[in-house]
């Protein structure tokens, strides 16, 4: 996304001028801009919103396993704006190899092993797998926030209190839950480690494909139940495709996939599929229970026998950057400053293709969209109208994105 590192001699004056600049941070720190790390790809403009700054936390930079040289670093504008990015932020945005040195030390400090990430590494939402050294013990599902952001003392209370619960029989954990709380007819359980298993009759009598409830025993203690008999239970993937076939298909479409994220929840959960008129439509599965149905058959969305354009735009902020694509009946400025109303990111119109036969139109982003896939790379808090149609920003990319638009040329 960014050249190498710009040599002194090719500063310019703004860069120059801003080198030294210093920011205060949330924790007190300061923040000191110390050199220019690189300029964004392709970039012609030299003012230094385009550049990318190293900086020098007073507090973090003292850190130099977990803050390693160049890993603090902002675009001015971001800068300018009060971000900070350095562990003096609330949130933090930790990179994984962050997480694991964070990781690490806690386990250090408890009598861990730390044994890599269950699930794969997905940011704050991550699963650490752990080993307890004294029993030998494996847990599978500690949540890697609460871990590695408690005060030691309360990694260690919670520690000794999954422990404890190691030594109790299934029995013992089903009289201590209804203690507390009411339990379904006919529920039975089993247990592997930390982990309980749940048989549940009235679920089991349901129209829901799903029918293996897991849960954690301290999260059973805590009086969540697994099952759906929970009025906060997450959906399984195994379930989401039931309900999406049965609300697509009662629409007359076919379901294509789906856009999951770990524990995202049904009224969350991205529905990709096809109406009945053939159109391609993104739509969130919550709505659809909810009976509405394809955005583009509706009034006023984008008509294939008007004339229409294809564009690219360049969105960035937070030390990152991304290349959006789609069409528009609209100009492009309209559809752009839409999408900014509720964006946290700043733009850069690249190129605009536009054509008479708005079904072309549509026929290319089609494409676009059969070679990169219908998620985006994008953060949806970020974008949240058009993050599914962005790609990295990177010049083989817009190299390819330039090409699949030259039929509109």
């Amino acid at each position: 996304m960014f050249d190498d590192l710009v040599p002194v001699e090719n500063y310019t004056n703004n860069m120059k001028n801003f080198i030294g600049s210093t920011f205060l941070t949330p924790k007190g720190g300061v923040l000191t801009v110390t050199k220019v790390l690189g300029m964004r790809k392709g970039s012609t403009k030299h003012g230094g919103s385009h550049a990318k700054f190293g900086l020098h936390c007073s507090i973090c930079s003292l850190d130099t396993e977990l803050w390693n040289e160049d890993s603090i670093n902002a675009f001015k504008i971001n800068l300018k704006r009060g971000s900070i990015p350095c562990g003096c932020s609330h949130p933090t945005h930790w990179t994984e190899e962050q997480y694991t040195i964070l990781t690490e030390r806690v386990c250090a400090k408890l009598g861990y092993e730390f044994l890599g990430f269950t699930y794969g590494f997905k940011g704050g939402s991550s699963k650490l797998k752990l080993r307890f050294n004294e029993t030998g013990e494996i847990c599978k599902d500690t949540n890697i926030k609460p871990f590695i952001n408690g005060t030691s003392e309360g990694a260690i209370k919670g520690a000794l209190s999954l422990r404890d619960s190691l030594s109790l029989s299934v029995e013992d954990l089903v009289s201590r839950y209804r203690g507390k709380y009411i339990l379904p007819e006919g529920a039975s359980f089993t247990r592997e480690g930390t982990t309980l298993l749940m048989d549940c009759e009235i679920c089991n009598a349901d129209e829901y494909p799903h029918r293996i409830f897991k849960t954690t025993v301290g999260s059973f203690l805590s009086g969540n139940l697994p099952c759906r008999c929970n009025g906060n239970y997450i959906y399984t993937l195994e379930d989401k495709k039931y309900l999406c076939k049965k609300y697509v298909e009662a629409l007359g479409g076919n379901c294509m996939n789906l856009a999951l994220l770990k524990d995202m929840r049904v009224d969350s959960t991205e529905v990709f599929w096809t109406c009945r008129e053939g159109h391609e439509v993104v739509s969130k599965l919550g709505i659809l229970m909810n009976g509405s149905g394809c955005r583009h058959c509706a009034k006023g969305s984008f008509k294939t026998k008007q004339p229409a354009t294809f564009y690219i735009v360049r969105w960035y902020g937070f030390c990152e950057s991304y290349l959006k694509y789609g069409i528009t009946n609209l100009t492009v400025m309209d559809r752009v400053k839409e999408q900014s109303s509720k964006a946290s990111l700043d733009y850069e119109i690249l190129y605009e293709f536009h054509n008479k036969d708005g079904q072309l139109i549509l026929d290319v982003e089609n494409s676009v969209k059969s070679l990169y896939g219908r998620e985006g790379v994008c953060p949806k808090r970020w974008l949240p109208s058009g993050y599914t149609e962005t790609v990295e920003d990177t010049e083989n990319n817009l190299q390819l994105l330039l090409s699949l638009a030259s039929v509109l040329k």
